[in-house]
């Protein structure tokens, strides 16, 4: 089912590009281990994954929008056909290329990349606007838990297979916020928009409340706890008045 409309999914077997990372599996786990994680306990969660992989990372996507995969394929021979490094980046749909070996016709692929094929070089993407200033690895990554096998895993698989370190020193994993104990979504229709939470309460009511969280634990939302921070802020604003009214002749 899927699990934005509750449709009924049909699997349906094609061709797709994929990278090879059962062969490290070892290494990824080895490369995780360098990392500072916060929580510690996530590192378990990354270390799982990892070791319970059945099949290398489909990197393609059978979709209408996304980056093209710079790639042609000869009509006659098969040759799979490059571009160089200059000629990037470059949308095989738009440019014509000839089979070096046989000179026929190349086909342009129409697929795209999948998000984490992009999204898991934002180290690189970085790295490359500041001129290498900043450089590999970086600090610091934040990320909420769920995307753990995904976000994190697949930036550490590129910063592994393109410079052979690790993306970040250290990653912080916070929790998500829910409702009822289930995870807040559209299209359950029981998100709660912070711009009402401020107006009811202020903003530092909900300050408060937020920092009732613990990294990599879900938060659930409780106007009580609202409520309670409302009144904690109100008495903290009233207290500093009585302080500053009676320091207004204080000389140090």
């Amino acid at each position: 089912m899927h699990d934005k409309c509750g449709t009924e999914i049909e699997f349906v077997s094609t061709e797709q590009w994929f990278i090879k990372i059962l062969d490290k599996k070892k290494k990824l786990v080895a490369q995780g281990k360098k990392i500072n994680w916060y929580p510690e306990f996530m590192f378990k969660r990354y270390e799982n994954w990892v070791n319970g992989l059945e099949w290398d990372w489909s990197v393609s996507r059978d979709r209408h929008f996304g980056i093209p995969i710079p790639v042609w394929e000869c009509k006659k021979c098969n040759e799979i056909i490059l571009p160089s490094e200059k000629e990037l980046p470059v949308d095989p749909l738009q440019t014509k290329k000839k089979c070096p070996k046989c000179k026929k016709d190349a086909v342009p692929e129409n697929k795209v990349l999948d998000t984490w094929a992009t999204s898991s070089i934002t180290p690189q993407i970085v790295d490359s606007l500041t001129k290498g200033k900043i450089g590999i690895p970086f600090s610091l990554r934040p990320q909420a838990h769920d995307i753990i096998r995904t976000w994190a895993f697949y930036t550490i698989v590129r910063g592994f297979l393109h410079e052979n370190k690790i993306p970040w020193e250290n990653i912080v994993i916070s929790g998500n916020v829910s409702l009822g104990g289930e995870k807040m979504s559209k299209s359950k229709g029981n998100v709660i928009n912070p711009k009402d939470v401020m107006a009811n309460y202020g903003s530092d009511a909900l300050r408060f409340w937020a920092a009732g969280s613990k990294l990599g634990m879900d938060l659930d939302y409780q106007e009580k706890d609202l409520v309670t921070g409302k009144k904690m802020v109100n008495k903290l604003l009233n207290a500093s008045k009585f302080v500053f009214m009676n320091l207004d002749d204080y000389k140090n």
